[in-house]
């Protein structure tokens, strides 16, 4: 194994820890998933591409190459369906799920089978013009789908950064296959493909970063707005008994909604919520709650999240713990497969 590649080793490897502790954290992240799958694959390819062929290992020289050049097919695989998952590239569907079968997988099973019966692993190398042609393929579909996903412009700074990041992560392994054929050696090999891989992956943590710390500004502003209006309400001074009364029926309310809670929870399963007048002010979350078979309790939570109320003040107003009510919103996550707030109101407003 080259000194390289054994490097590329160690940083994947401290990259894979990170991210699994990170993963255990939050479990409701989906994105670390594919994150964790990225770098499991570039591990093994750069352990087999490293090790493999050699005669002081057990097994022919025929399944050692054809280990080797599998993890080199394979990895590959996964590159359509990470930017379609997390990049939300939805012209990449195709490639994500069958592209891959028919022009990567098949024509590995092909070089396989052509280099067990030929004997020769130059005449086989020549099917790798293949997925050569197929890479070149996704690319012009890659430049689509980015286009499609930012309402057909590349004007945008982050439309042409997202270009121009998966373009240079997908290139080396579009030339994987002349590498390999010409035997331009595992130095150029592992740095150019990792290397692509690891700035792909760089992206998709810049975008989750950029993207929680928006969420967390949103957050800091509902917590003044929240503040702002308790110490308004402070300062009016006592309330007449019009308010009082307000107040009493809004706790009786919220005593029968909990009773009603309750009766729910002992009797089994929620049903789908009853109409609410609140609820009927938006008819795309009126069909979305639906859609993605929120129960009462969870479509309340939403409406609470909505108005920018804290998992704390969530659990005071609906008189349950706050740790019931993190559950509740890991539930909603899980439905409706999303991984933080924005996410979800922005899915939940969309055209049912």
């Amino acid at each position: 194994m080259y000194v390289i590649t054994f490097l590329y080793i160690c940083l994947e490897a401290i990259i894979f820890a990170f991210l699994l502790l990170y993963k255990l954290s939050r479990v409701e992240d989906w994105k670390t998933r594919y994150y964790l799958i990225l770098i499991a694959l570039l591990i093994i390819y750069n352990v087999t591409g490293g090790l493999l062929p050699d005669n002081h290992l057990p097994g022919s020289l025929f399944i050692q190459e054809s280990i080797a050049y599998g993890t080199g097919f394979i990895t590959p695989c996964f590159f359509p369906l990470y930017v379609y998952k997390v990049f939300d590239l939805k012209k990449m569907r195709f490639h994500a799920y069958r592209g891959v079968i028919y022009f990567l997988i098949l024509p590995y099973l092909i070089f396989v089978f052509v280099y067990k019966y030929s004997g020769n692993i130059l005449f086989a190398k020549r099917l790798l013009i293949l997925p050569v042609l197929y890479g070149i393929w996704v690319m012009i579909s890659l430049h689509r789908a980015i286009k499609v996903k930012y309402n057909n412009t590349l004007s945008s700074k982050a439309a042409r950064e997202e270009l121009i990041f998966l373009f240079i992560s997908l290139t080396p392994w579009v030339g994987l296959p002349i590498i390999d054929y010409f035997d331009l050696g595992q130095t150029v090999e592992a740095s150019v493909t990792n290397t692509g891989f690891l700035l792909l992956l760089a992206l998709a943590v810049k975008n989750d970063i950029k993207q929680m710390r928006s969420e967390h500004l949103r957050f800091v502003e509902s917590e003044s707005r929240l503040r702002d209006e308790n110490d308004n309400k402070d300062k009016d001074g006592e309330m007449d008994t019009n308010g009082l009364d307000k107040i009493g029926s809004q706790k009786k309310q919220k005593v029968v909604m909990l009773l009603n809670s309750v009766i729910q929870e002992l009797s089994g399963p929620e049903e789908a919520p009853a109409a609410d007048p609140e609820i009927e002010q938006s008819g795309s979350f009126k069909l979305n709650y639906k859609k993605f078979k929120l129960t009462s309790r969870e479509v309340e939570i939403v409406l609470l999240m909505k108005k920018g109320l804290t998992s704390k003040n969530i659990a005071e107003d609906l008189f349950i713990s706050e740790n019931t009510v993190r559950k509740h919103i890991q539930n909603i996550f899980a439905k409706v497969d999303v991984s933080n707030k924005l996410e979800l109101l922005h899915k939940l407003q969309e055209a049912g």
